[in-house]
């Protein structure tokens, strides 16, 4: 191919950016690799289960993971056949949030969006938390918001919290419902941050 020279007056700089399609195109190019041996580099064993995964995603993606696979004096990060150690009862949790690192959505029953946010914010996929807390906020009521509450400020959930906080200041019978969680009604506002 014969290069041409390109001369101008004046030394400009210009800016090159990424065109939209790119996130759409690298979210396609992902979602094939997903659950496929082409290019995988490690196996991830789940249960009876065995799983082929790259490295470059999975490190992408979750901080644990990163910790786990680039640090040379973690055993980890020498195996080829990486053991996933979650209770059986996880494992569908687990194969759910590697759906949404491949493929960047998933679908998923309403009574494991509290164990998805759980597992994503111990392997530190952070978006994935968010998006559950998110989902989650959006079926906030007064005989969830506490426990919700809980679930927000263990595991850091600020998407949810904020939701909370929201919900907290418009329930109708507040000192009942703090009552009931063992929570000062006037103390609401310093257990809810924002």
């Amino acid at each position: 191919m014969e290069m041409h020279e390109y001369h101008t007056t004046e030394n400009k700089l210009y800016s090159i950016e990424l065109h939209p399609e790119f996130g759409n195109h690298l979210k396609n190019s992902f979602s094939t690799l997903y659950n496929s041996t082409l290019f995988a580099d490690v196996t991830l064993l789940l249960g009876k289960d065995r799983i082929p995964a790259h490295k470059v995603v999975l490190c992408s993606w979750s901080e644990t993971f990163r910790a786990m696979l680039e640090n040379p004096s973690w055993k980890e990060a020498k195996l080829d056949d990486l053991k996933i150690d979650v209770e059986e009862s996880d494992c569908d949790v687990f194969k759910a949030m590697l759906q949404f690192m491949y493929t960047g959505s998933l679908s998923i029953s309403e009574d494991f969006i509290v164990s998805l946010l759980i597992m994503s914010n111990y392997y530190a996929v952070e978006t994935l938390k968010e998006s559950c807390g998110r989902t989650l906020g959006e079926n906030l009521s007064e005989d969830n918001v506490f426990y919700l509450l809980e679930i927000c400020e263990k595991f850091s959930c600020t998407t949810l919290r904020k939701e909370c906080a929201i919900s907290c200041r418009q329930l109708r019978r507040p000192s009942q419902i703090c009552k009931n969680y063992g929570i000062k009604s006037r103390n609401l506002g310093r257990n809810v941050k924002q």
